[in-house]
């Protein structure tokens, strides 16, 4: 990249960093963006693949915190996968030489939706710590990668500890509370499996029961993606998110999946492209919902039959 682009780059960041919060549409970016990012002050790449897939190869000058190294997600009252304390993920920001202060750019993994989606969740983690200034790499490492664009092997540098101020914003998460009030103003939640598993046809190992929840809409995670990995353009992705937008309530609009995982992608496009500033993810999704034995139902006839009742 020249100079003259990367001052351009840099005026933009510093602009962000002055306006405070990315606007809504900000929050993807791609590759080449990035690339002229990565000698910004202030910026962070934070890579939440597996420390194995991090060492083979990472953006140059990124940190790893894996989604499964326990700094995200925790086990609460049996139920897995949902976020963690505030000060633990705070901590271990800040250990990874994060502040609150920082732009960060989550940088997931790809090749499937379950690794693109783990991207998702730190994205949605982090506003749920009420980080502002904050970017997904559209595509994940995949992405970089394809564009031709180095990468480093090892462990990475480390970066001086920091001290992380969290401000949690519980506006973006949904407890079962919130699930009730949407169906009780007939708003229905959405579902963002795949059809095989809103049929009821397919159970996680996580989940006590098949199906989902009473009038749910399915939005399957997949159709928001192209076969590249990366998000479908602005327009197609409004398309497809039509029918929630038709038959949803602007505050009550709550999405869930088996665990929360397939959902934050979901939750992303809508509220962070598409700007559904009231959406909501709930974490403890169908894990939760069916061990507090809540009604399970089969959507292949509309809703008719409780599943097991």
């Amino acid at each position: 990249m020249s100079v003259g682009h990367r001052l351009l780059a840099l005026v933009g960041l510093v602009l962000c960093l002055i306006s405070g919060a990315v606007r809504a549409g900000d929050a993807l970016r791609d590759a080449g963006w990035l690339d002229g990012q990565l000698e910004a002050p202030g910026l962070v790449v934070l890579d939440v693949r597996a420390a194995r897939a991090f060492g083979a190869g990472h953006i140059p000058g990124s940190v790893n915190l894996p989604m499964g190294g326990g700094a995200w997600l925790y086990t609460r009252y049996g139920v897995p996968h949902m976020l963690t304390a505030a000060e633990v993920l705070g901590g271990a920001l800040g250990a990874a030489g994060i502040s609150e202060e920082s732009v960060v750019v989550v940088v997931a993994g790809s090749g499937d939706v379950a690794a693109l989606a783990e991207g998702a969740r730190a994205f949605w983690s982090l506003r749920a710590l009420g980080h502002r200034r904050l970017h997904l790499l559209d595509g994940g490492i995949g992405a970089w990668a394809a564009a031709g664009l180095p990468l480093a092997s090892g462990p990475g540098a480390p970066r001086p500890p920091q001290t992380y101020r969290a401000r949690p914003d519980t506006s973006v998460i949904a407890r079962v509370m919130h699930v009730e009030d949407a169906m009780g103003d007939n708003s229905p939640p959405i579902d963002a499996r795949d059809r095989d598993a809103f049929d009821g046809h397919r159970v996680s190992p996580l989940v006590d029961e098949g199906g989902t929840i009473l009038d749910a809409i399915n939005l399957p995670a997949e159709r928001l993606l192209g076969e590249d990995g990366r998000f479908l353009p602005v327009e197609e992705l409004r398309q497809r998110a039509a029918k929630v937008t038709a038959q949803t309530r602007r505050n009550r609009r709550v999405v869930f999946s088996d665990t929360g995982q397939r959902a934050a992608l979901v939750w992303f496009v809508l509220r962070e492209v598409l700007g559904m500033q009231t959406m909501r993810l709930y974490d403890g999704s169908l894990a939760e919902w069916a061990a507090e034995d809540y009604d399970m139902y089969d959507s292949t006839d509309g809703m008719g039959g409780v599943i097991g009742g």
